[in-house]
């Protein structure tokens, strides 16, 4: 992945490199449009980079420009995602939403038209600096300047200030590529993503009414959360600006190289984007990630885009009728869909899915899998139920005992405790609105079962076990720091 510039589309964030605070008066070049800002003794590079936007930004711009008009009428926008997902009481809520979009596409059309150029060695002294949305700092340890331009999802409409495309000039007058191969290709790449990213705010709107108001808050419900948004975006720029379509099909439909990961994607546990918080980035998971967007999206396509106007509504009038459920999970969803659309939308689904999941669910496989990992786990071989386990939740991603002892037998291993914190905040929320829960550990006596169930009860609201399982954590192993540390936490939470 290269470093000059990524879009999120779900985070509705973009990275661009931020504005030094040079202490030197600067100078200006036009070129049509295109305003090209830089210090003194940088007229080379100057001329250069003008150069290379007479060539690279009008095409962009003019891409820009078509959806920016097409996106500017709220009212026609609005009533085409409501009637899409048949929320008429919401609509007051999305149309705020979506108002936003306005100053949101506002604040980066300085990225096409106000080019800047900085030193390196200005950033190297200054530390960098926070500019509005945008930021730079400096990295001492690997001469680096991670950059942000954020922009909230919930709030857009509030950006201070335009953004603008910033270009890096390395110690011996070069520049900086971030990770491209030249600083046209490096440019047509950041443009082009930040031209795909124009819509992403329908993106938001439609997950925001589908998500925050049905209860699709299951841990792995993603691929119909995603999907659906992803869905109604594209229907949305098919009626609006049927010329940006084929774009937007190529952003979130598979494409050749998504193919090539098919046999790694597993859409019903592909977990929502909250539980994987404080987790390692791992660029591999990042690409599988990526190519499972794109796959729901064709999924919910194949599922909804041959019914007929207002089949989706009726699917989650179905649902929110249902009883008994506080958070929506996928057999609930399959049950509604298949309702309306009289498809078995759980076959399709495990076409989404690695073979040997699918051969090890007709074999038996999670009830073995889950016996051997005991068994691994009497002998003190750790390594060995993490490897079980793991693969049993691929298969079975619901099954809250093996999720406690996958926590359990990772913290045995000494790993972070983000990947175990990660497993028992996927258990809450598992398990939310269900009531009390019997779990099964390994090792009921273990000083981390008792601490595991600590926190557990601590993140479902039930201070007064918490605190219990944490002393019981410490009886056993007197110097458990986190079980400490998580006594504190519960003592400060009840302070004014």
């Amino acid at each position: 992945m290269r470093r000059g510039l990524v879009i999120a589309a779900v985070a509705l964030s973009a990275l661009f490199i931020a504005r030094a605070d040079a202490a030197a008066e600067t100078r200006q070049l036009k070129v049509d449009e295109v305003t090209i800002t830089y210090p003194p003794g940088l007229e080379a590079q100057a001329q250069e980079l003008s150069r290379i936007a007479t060539e690279v930004v009008p095409p962009r711009y003019a891409k820009f420009l078509v959806l920016k008009k097409a996106l500017s009428d709220v009212d026609g926008i609005t009533n085409r995602v409501i009637a899409l997902l048949g929320y008429p009481e919401r609509r007051k809520e999305a149309r705020k939403f979506l108002s936003t979009m306005g100053a949101f596409l506002d604040s980066y059309v300085g990225v096409f038209c106000d080019l800047r150029i900085y030193r390196e060695a200005d950033l190297r002294a200054s530390g960098g600096l926070k500019e509005g949305p945008m930021s730079v700092t400096y990295d001492p340890q690997t001469d680096t300047f991670p950059i942000s331009f954020q922009v909230s999802a919930s709030e857009p409409g509030k950006v201070s200030g335009k953004a603008f495309y910033p270009v890096l000039v390395k110690d011996d007058g070069a520049f900086d590529l971030q990770g491209g191969s030249s600083l046209a290709a490096t440019m047509a790449e950041n443009l082009d993503d930040f031209v795909q990213m124009t819509v992403a705010m329908l993106h938001e709107a439609a997950e925001y009414v589908v998500v925050s108001n049905v209860r699709f808050r299951h841990p792995f419900t993603r691929w119909f959360n995603d999907g659906v948004a992803n869905w109604v975006a594209l229907r949305v720029v098919h009626a609006v600006a049927p010329s940006a379509e084929p774009l937007w099909r190529g952003v979130w439909l598979p494409g050749a190289e998504d193919e090539s990961l098919r046999a790694k994607i597993n859409l019903p546990t592909w977990p929502q984007i909250v539980y994987l918080g404080g987790l390692p980035f791992d660029a591999a998971a990042e690409e599988v990630s990526l190519a499972s967007y794109r796959f729901a999206t064709e999924l919910i396509g194949r599922l909804f885009d041959d019914q007929p106007a207002g089949t989706f509504a009726r699917m989650v009038r179905r649902l929110k009728a249902r009883p008994g459920k506080a958070v929506f999970d996928t057999a609930a969803i399959c049950d509604a869909i298949d309702a309306v659309t009289h498809k078995d939308s759980r076959s399709l689904l495990l076409e989404y899915v690695p073979d040997y999941v699918l051969s090890g669910l007709k074999e038996g496989a999670p009830r073995k899998l889950y016996a051997q990992a005991e068994e691994k786990a009497g002998a003190g071989e750790y390594g060995e139920v993490v490897r079980l386990l793991s693969r049993e939740l691929e298969m079975t991603p619901g099954d809250v005992d093996a999720r406690f002892n996958l926590a359990w037998a990772l913290r045995k291993l000494g790993v972070s405790k983000p990947q175990s914190e990660r497993e028992v905040k996927v258990i809450v929320g598992l398990t939310a609105g269900a009531g009390e829960q019997t779990l099964d550990p390994f090792v009921p006596t273990d000083a981390e079962a008792q601490y595991l169930r600590g926190r557990l009860y601590q993140l479902g609201g039930q201070a007064g076990k918490a605190r219990e399982a944490y002393q019981r954590a410490l009886e056993l192993r007197p110097d458990h720091a986190d079980a400490k540390a998580a006594l504190q936490e519960l003592g400060s939470e009840q302070k004014p």
